[in-house]
């Protein structure tokens, strides 16, 4: 059984945890390079008061702390804060102290934070070479009260091409949207895409999203209405054309408060939903002519929304439809060929993308015969991606492997965002997903 390593914020609660860690590792041969403050319970409990705009983490070994991470400054006025790091003294040379800088410097690149500064003694050269291959440059020199000279090292934030987004999809969960937030930021997931999920109290929902450190952004079925709602902006019945085309506009206006740059939605359906199956809605038989006609239903649509979106500042992406089981000539927007057409009935200046489902792509490129790099033709419309794997036969939603073939061509992509869809068993193996997908998109 692997052992569990999770990263995460600390908080007022943590104070025993981390003064028991303090505690244990007061000696000579940690202090020497690591003494902002004496290792104490008292410490701790100053560290971790409330309302503190200093940041603290950890990384816990089986519920228990091994490793200890900072930045600080904000409360004593500084504008740079200070990073600081230590490592419990049984778990050293495991690999932990970079796992838990790069986490850091991460939480402190997606908070904003412009500028984070640190002293590191000259003869501590591990802890050199590290901070150096992180992005610290020297920028000058001074002597500890003790008689060490250090080196003073800065590093700049950095800004990434692709952010990497968890979708509440990652882990279905019945706890409120609320709480999957807060316990979401303390574990690090500073980007979030909102999907499938109820919000029964919107001035609740919002109270704690203003607060949030990092970004949210929306994802067709948000907030969650009642299961018996169809959104489709293809169909026939105007009804419920408009009904969804209404809950869309309300997507955006909560998009507009968030300050989300984007809003997705599917790809609609030739005919409306008949039952549920396996693989979702059993849709309706479709005649010869009725795909044009849907289409034509949906540009126009999808034009009134791109008008909204456009007054909020928010770009539209489509996400491609996944063409399995008895629903696969059923679908609007399936394959690469689908989607020039729709860019052909849209106006030239129309900013619409496509929010790529790899994993649909997976089964459709296996139902409709196409190839899986046939998506490269159409990289500058592509503005996102949903992330998760299967067997090519169903959308299982499975959990996207660092090794997946098909790396290759995703990185040829350069989407401004990627969202992880797949299943993920925990929040340390959630964790792993982000940060192995921030270190293959830079």
């Amino acid at each position: 059984m692997s052992t569990r390593m999770l990263m995460r914020r600390l908080k007022p609660s943590d104070v025993s945890k981390l003064g028991r860690f303090f505690e244990r590792n007061d000696r000579l041969e940690m202090t020497r390079y690591f003494n902002p403050f004496t290792l104490t319970m008292e410490t701790a409990a100053r560290l971790l008061r409330a309302g503190s705009r200093d940041q603290f983490f950890a990384l816990e070994k089986e519920d228990v702390i091994v490793g200890f991470s900072m930045y600080r400054g904000y409360d004593e006025g500084y504008i740079t804060p200070s990073f600081g790091l230590m490592i419990d003294c049984e778990c050293q040379g495991q690999g932990l102290g970079r796992k838990l800088t790069e986490w850091t410097l991460r939480w402190a690149d997606q908070t904003g934070v412009a500028k984070v500064r640190l002293t590191v003694f000259v003869q501590n050269e591990p802890a050199r070479h590290l901070y150096e291959e992180l992005g610290f440059k020297e920028t000058g020199r001074d002597v500890h009260p003790t008689g060490g000279e250090r080196l003073v090292m800065h590093r700049e934030r950095r800004n990434r091409q692709t952010s990497i987004y968890a979708s509440t999809q990652c882990q279905p969960s019945n706890d409120p949207v609320e709480q999957r937030l807060c316990s979401w930021a303390d574990a690090g997931i500073l980007r979030v895409e909102l999907s499938n999920y109820s919000v029964p109290n919107e001035s609740s929902f919002f109270d704690v999203a203003s607060t949030f450190p990092g970004k949210l952004m929306l994802h067709h079925f948000f907030p969650a209405g009642h299961r018996d709602l169809v959104l489709n902006l293809a169909s026939a019945d105007k009804s419920r054309r408009d009904e969804t085309l209404q809950f869309f506009m309300r997507s955006l206006e909560w998009s507009a408060r968030l300050g989300a740059a984007y809003f997705s939605f599917h790809a609609g359906y030739i005919s409306d939903p008949v039952a549920r199956d396996d693989h979702g809605f059993v849709l309706a038989p479709v005649s010869k002519d009725a795909r044009r006609d849907a289409l034509d239903r949906f540009v126009k649509a999808v034009s009134v929304l791109e008008r909204e979106a456009d007054m909020r500042g928010i770009r539209l992406l489509v996400e491609n439809n996944v063409a399995a089981g008895h629903n696969s000539d059923k679908l609007l927007l399936v394959t690469p060929d689908d989607f020039d057409e729709f860019f052909g009935l849209v106006p030239a200046s129309s900013r619409v993308g496509i929010l790529l489902d790899w994993g649909h792509w997976m089964v459709s490129a296996q139902t409709r015969g196409g190839l899986l790099e046939d998506f490269l033709r159409l990289r500058d419309r592509i503005g996102g991606m949903h992330l998760h794997t299967n067997n090519g036969l169903g959308d299982t939603h499975e959990m996207w492997p660092s090794n997946h073939p098909d790396m290759e061509w995703l990185r040829k992509l350069t989407p401004s965002f990627i969202s992880l869809e797949g299943r993920y068993s925990s929040m340390e193996a959630l964790q792993a997903g982000v940060l192995e997908m921030e270190r293959l998109f830079p």
